[in-house]
């Protein structure tokens, strides 16, 4: 039997948020991981543990076999991985413990919590201690969707990026990857200013009252040369009502900016890659081509100046250029808005629905059923900002 045939044998030392998320994920999954031991020095925790399970985020756990030490966890649940829920200093000696046992360990950020710390886990690691140090916030979804784009070569070559999406070490390793960053030195100039906020809510819950709080706003710049980043967060920005993430990156040929893409391609066109580009002659043209005003599909389109598609059977192009025809992203292939962006004028006929990413695909600017018009058109001489 290989370890592919068999669930792996996993043990936590810890007891508290990051234990109890991750023994959730465990107990969620048992058909690829089984619990073999937790081992917290709290009394308390081990007794609720080995009973029902320790609570998380609200929510009931399952119960598991609990110990007072590491060692007692090895040699009572010969787990095949650790995951080490501890705080950096409180980690490296259990490191140590758990390199000399020959058992791979996977331990939180941040890896140490000074500098000498991370050369004696360096040092492990070359001696060939398996250490494996957990950072998730390049694989969220959509962090990691923006980062698939930064390397893609779309933007052209990356060299600048803002990150404001996740604090200290986590949003320096997202920044590190949007601008292709490895081991190159910096010159970093940073600054940390006090502010004053409303409360954010946390993970017990909503704020109790909306009095003002202390923060600190930090801003750095990281040189290294060629390009730039930008790092920015705010000490209560998680899950925060009033200040939001963001993250764009900049190439010589485009740009991201949160969930949007601008860039010119080959032909010279603007495009807005998130909406699958703008329309082309063609049998994709077809597809992507849908005249709102008959809601039939046309047998083919181009892009005008203006951006609206063009249709080619007369009843549809004259509907097209009349002042009352409206523009459509809820039939046939999503598109980017035709500029100039049409007006919302009604709240009560919204067919795509206002909210940024809504279930249909539709965002800001898309037409909103039959009330919305195509604002006049733009001088020929000037192409607008594409949004």
């Amino acid at each position: 039997m290989t370890s592919r045939d068999r669930t792996a044998r996993i043990g936590i030392v810890g007891s508290g948020f990051r234990a109890r998320t991750m023994l959730r994920v465990l107990h969620a999954l048992p058909d690829r991981f089984e619990v073999v031991g937790v081992a917290t020095r709290n009394a308390a925790d081990r007794a609720e543990l080995a009973a029902r399970g320790l609570r998380a985020a609200g929510l009931p756990g399952l119960p598991a076999p609990a110990y007072a030490s590491v060692s007692e966890l090895l040699a009572g649940g010969r787990p095949d991985v650790v995951l080490l829920t501890l705080p950096a200093g409180a980690a490296q000696p259990v490191i140590r413990d758990l390199a000399e046992a020959g058992v791979p360990v996977l331990t939180e950020t941040p890896a140490a919590g000074t500098v000498e710390e991370l050369t004696a886990l360096q040092r492990l690691v070359d001696d060939g201690a398996c250490v494996h140090v957990a950072e998730q916030y390049h694989l969220e979804p959509l962090v990691g969707a923006q980062l698939a784009v930064a390397g893609s070569g779309l933007l052209g070559a990356v060299t600048d990026a803002h990150v404001a999406v996740a604090h200290d070490y986590h949003g320096l390793s997202v920044l590190r990857r949007a601008l292709g960053i490895t081991f190159e030195d910096a010159v970093i100039t940073a600054r940390r200013d006090a502010r004053r906020v409303l409360p954010s809510p946390s993970r017990a819950g909503d704020p109790e009252d909306l009095d003002l709080v202390d923060t600190v706003h930090a801003t750095a710049w990281l040189d290294f040369g060629g390009r730039l980043g930008t790092y920015e967060f705010d000490d209560v920005q998680y899950r925060s009502w009033v200040r939001s993430p963001a993250l764009s990156v900049r190439g010589e040929r485009g740009e991201l900016r949160d969930d949007v893409v601008r860039r010119v391609g080959a032909d010279g066109l603007p495009g807005v890659p998130r909406w699958s580009g703008w329309p082309r002659a063609g049998p994709a043209a077809t597809r992507a081509c849908s005249c709102a005003a008959t809601r039939s599909t046309a047998a083919g389109c181009t892009a005008t100046s203006s951006g609206r598609p063009a249709c080619p059977t007369t009843s549809c192009r004259s509907r097209a250029s009349s002042p009352t025809w409206p523009t459509t992203c809820c039939t046939g292939r999503r598109r980017p808005t035709p500029w100039p962006r049409p007006r919302r004028t009604s709240t009560s006929s919204s067919r795509c629905g206002w909210p940024r990413r809504p279930a249909n695909g539709c965002g800001p600017g898309r037409s909103h059923g039959p009330t919305a018009r195509p604002a006049a058109a733009p001088s020929p001489n000037v192409r607008p900002s594409i949004v």
